[in-house]
C-alpha cells in the first residue's frame, strides 16, 4: 500500500525531474530525455520502496508527473505520438473576454472539450461541481467555486478511472475565461507547482 508520505514525495520528486528535464537538450529525441532524468531521479527513489508496492510507486509518477510538469506531459505527447489539444505558455495569459460573453458561459451548463486522442469529453457544470462525462462511459467529479468574475477553481472529489491514479481528493486545478468565438471558449490552466499556464478549448 501507498501511504501518504510516498505521495508527497513522490510530487516533490516529481517537480525535481521537471527542473531536470529542463535542462535536457531540446533536439534529443523526446524518448531519450524521459528516459536519461526518469533513471537519474526515479529509478533510485522505487528501487528504495519495499518490492511489493514498487509496481504501485512507478504508475503514481507516470500519472502524478503529468499532473504537476507540463514539459513532463508534452514530452510524453511527442513520444507516443499523440499531439495534446492544449498550448502550454510559460506568462499567465490576460483575458480579453466581455461581461456580456461571461454571462453566456455561466449560463450555460454543458459544454465539451477534446482529449489527447482526439475523443471528445462532455462537462456539466451545475450545482457547485464539475462533472466530466467521458467517450469510453467513465466520469470524473469536481467541486467549482469562482474566485473572480472570470476565475474559478475545481477540486477533485472522485472518479471511476485512471484520474484517480493522477489525482488526490482536494487536488485543486483553476481556470481563467480567456476569450469567446462563437461557440467556443478559450480557458487557461493553472496547476500548483507547475510552471506553465495550459490553454484550451471549451466547445458549447
Amino acid at each position: 500500500m501507498v501511504f501518504a508520505q510516498n505521495i508527497q514525495e513522490i510530487d516533490s520528486l516529481s517537480q525535481v525531474m521537471c527542473r531536470e528535464l529542463e535542462k535536457t537538450n531540446p533536439n534529443d529525441l523526446p524518448q531519450e530525455r524521459l528516459g536519461d532524468v526518469f533513471e537519474k531521479v526515479i529509478v533510485p527513489y522505487v528501487e528504495m520502496q519495499p518490492i511489493k508496492i514498487q509496481g504501485q510507486v512507478m504508475e503514481l509518477f507516470y500519472f502524478r508527473s503529468q499532473r504537476v510538469c507540463g514539459l513532463y506531459l508534452d514530452l510524453l505527447s511527442e513520444a507516443l505520438d499523440s499531439p495534446t489539444p492544449m498550448k502550454r505558455v510559460k506568462e499567465e495569459p490576460v483575458s480579453t473576454i466581455s461581461q456580456q460573453d461571461l454571462d453566456i458561459f455561466k449560463q450555460n451548463k454543458r459544454f465539451w472539450y477534446r482529449e489527447n486522442d482526439g475523443t471528445k469529453t462532455k462537462v456539466t457544470l451545475s450545482g457547485g461541481n464539475w462533472k466530466s462525462n467521458y467517450s469510453d462511459g467513465t466520469k470524473s467529479l469536481y467541486s467549482l467555486h469562482w474566485i473572480s468574475s472570470n476565475r474559478f477553481e475545481v477540486a477533485y472529489i472522485k472518479s471511476n478511472n485512471h484520474r484517480s491514479k493522477m489525482n488526490l481528493v482536494g487536488d485543486k486545478y483553476q481556470y481563467k475565461i480567456l476569450s469567446r468565438n462563437g461557440s467556443e471558449f478559450t480557458l487557461c490552466e493553472w496547476v500548483e507547482g507547475m510552471n506553465k499556464y495550459s490553454i484550451f478549448t471549451l466547445n458549447l
